[in-house]
């Protein structure tokens, strides 16, 4: 809601040890490192690549801003940048009621102690978003619920130990105000303990990557798939979406390099004519402990069912 453009933000920025004020428009390539108040009093400093870097994938809620300067998902990159004197200022992305905004981080968020993930949402007005992470866009973690201002969420014993994660999800509670702001507004998104991309191990080296992924819609709503094969992998994990995100994807898995998708049972998958999907595909191997061991995943492919 836009009433709290009225009121001063929670947040007090700097740059390395100069203090600045909170209204300074700052740009992350500037600067080597963030520091801000949260709500709570507690002063922090990240990385700047700890802040989102790529818009995954935003749908907007109902009802949503029809402010147009508020529509554009990517003002809720980089760093904190809402200017409360100047209200025409495009500083944040309005979710709309039960609006969910996804996001790439530019390094890993790492369980440490304290909290882990912090959500900039403009002003003093208690907004509500309920918070997910993901390693992969395909498995995602609900690690709980931020209510205005500059929050954190602790992620410890939320997800796996030992794994990091990428990608953040947020979604509108639906509780919040409607008007011509309905919804959290998201200034910016960013990781505490974090890790950079060259120091995180992402697909075991002893397995290949999924190479020439091929996809074909040749008969009625049946898709078929073909990739090289992996040298010593086997199987294969195959993954699908009608999102480029790849939320709500399935998946399956198989000892072919090509062929027709499968469901868990075995049978042919039938595809909605006018739909694009997007695929992606893994190998695995199978450690001693009989654990499995996946690769990389391929380039995302797409095709539209004709047929």
């Amino acid at each position: 809601m836009r009433l709290k453009r009225l009121l001063a933000g929670a947040l007090v920025g700097a740059l390395t040890l100069t203090t600045i004020p909170a209204t300074e428009i700052i740009r992350a390539e500037e600067v080597e490192t963030y520091t801000f108040t949260d709500r709570k009093g507690v002063t922090v400093t990240v990385p700047v690549t700890a802040f989102a870097i790529r818009v995954v994938d935003f749908v907007p809620g109902d009802p949503w801003t029809t402010v147009e300067q508020n529509q554009d998902p990517e003002a809720a990159l980089g760093l904190p940048d809402f200017d409360q004197k100047d209200d025409t200022y495009k500083a944040d992305i309005t979710l709309g009621k039960k609006g969910v905004l996804t996001l790439e981080l530019g390094s890993y968020i790492d369980d440490r102690d304290g909290d882990d993930v912090y959500i900039f949402e403009d002003g003093p007005e208690v907004e509500s978003i309920y918070v997910a992470i993901s390693n992969d866009l395909e498995t995602w973690y609900e690690i709980g619920r931020v209510e205005g201002a500059t929050a954190g969420l602790d992620i410890n014993g939320k997800v796996p130990e030992g794994d990091v994660f990428k990608y953040v999800r947020l979604t509108d509670t639906g509780e919040n105000g409607g008007g011509t702001y309905a919804g959290a507004d998201i200034d910016a998104v960013c990781g505490l303990n974090t890790i950079e991309e060259d120091a995180v191990d992402i697909g075991d080296d002893d397995v290949g990557q999924v190479m020439n992924v091929k996809l074909v819609n040749k008969k009625v709503k049946r898709m078929y798939i073909s990739y090289d094969p992996v040298e010593d992998a086997e199987g294969y994990e195959i993954q699908y979406s009608n999102s480029s995100s790849m939320d709500n994807s399935k998946a399956f898995k198989t000892k072919a390099v090509k062929g027709y998708f499968k469901n868990a049972k075995g049978k042919k998958v039938s595809f909605m004519k006018g739909k694009t999907y997007y695929v992606r595909v893994r190998a695995f191997i199978t450690d001693e402990d009989g654990e499995r061991i996946f690769g990389e995943w391929s380039d995302t492919q797409n095709v539209t069912i004709t047929k």
